[in-house]
């Protein structure tokens, strides 16, 4: 199956927002999602039209990650995070974005100590009405140890055509790599995040290990990740989801322009369009 590829509007290759987009579409993308700080995400979608990218989905608050573990508690900061979550769905249905990705919990010892519950089902629920009025998707991602179970919990209990899963291979293989979320929830998976890391996350460790390098500069095996791709029957748009300037010490994109860095992600991306 020959895949359509995306990247994401954060990957660092602009000095501004405006700028990064330019760079993507200069660089041959036609997808691209957005990701960026809550808020701007009308104007966001307003601007990447204007340039002409396509927008498959928009990764919703990954600046916003306090109100995710509230949609797992009760009281008003729960009807506050639902109410937030329901603004930037509507925000996606009338611009006709057709897909919303999102994080279950922040990762912290708080949304551990909550865990999956039922308010949480609840919670979602009431999203999943946003979602079907406005003609989007959601999309749950695995992230790190700690939510997933909370995304198992939503998608084991949650029976709708507009929830499913984003699956993050780079979480997957750093975080939990005994779990197959591919082989479990494949008739669930309605999209994926495609970036490399070292494999070297252990416990105790904090989220600096999660790098989001270009794909084979790691020691993620693509071929078995695509080939589960594939057999999962997933039929939509890669996203590459990555990070020029990475974390921690390892740094290996610091000299290169952003033109060479988006002209080696599109290369990448091929690949692995072609490995399937």
């Amino acid at each position: 199956m020959k895949y359509e590829i995306g990247i994401n509007s954060n990957c660092g290759c602009g000095d501004t927002f405006e700028e990064s987009l330019r760079n993507i579409k200069a660089a041959g993308f036609e997808n691209v999602m957005l990701s960026g700080k809550s808020g701007d995400l009308e104007k966001s979608i307003q601007f990447a039209r204007k340039i002409g990218l396509k927008i498959p989905c928009a990764h919703i608050f990954t600046k916003g990650s306090e109100i995710l573990n509230s949609l797992w508690a009760t009281g008003e900061e729960n009807k506050w995070a639902i109410e937030a979550a329901v603004n930037e769905i509507n925000i996606c249905g009338k611009y006709e974005v057709p897909m919303a990705v999102m994080h279950v919990t922040d990762g912290s010892s708080v949304a551990r100590a909550l865990g999956p519950n039922m308010q949480g089902v609840a919670s979602f629920q009431k999203i999943l009405d946003a979602t079907k009025a406005g003609n989007v998707r959601l999309a749950i991602e695995n992230t790190d140890s700690l939510n997933e179970k909370h995304v198992g919990y939503l998608l084991d209990n949650i029976k709708s055509d507009w929830l499913g899963l984003c699956y993050d291979c780079g979480h997957n293989e750093l975080y939990n790599e005994k779990t197959d979320y591919l082989k479990k929830y494949a008739d669930k998976c309605i999209s994926v995040h495609l970036h490399d890391n070292l494999k070297d996350w252990k416990l105790g460790h904090d989220w600096t290990r999660d790098l989001h390098l270009l794909p084979f500069d790691g020691k993620i095996d693509f071929e078995k990740v695509m080939q589960n791709i594939a057999a999962s029957g997933y039929k939509d748009i890669l996203i590459l989801e990555l990070h020029k300037d990475t974390v921690g010490e390892f740094t290996p994109y610091k000299d290169m322009t952003a033109e060479e860095y988006l002209k080696q992600a599109k290369t990448r991306g091929e690949k692995l369009a072609k490995m399937s």
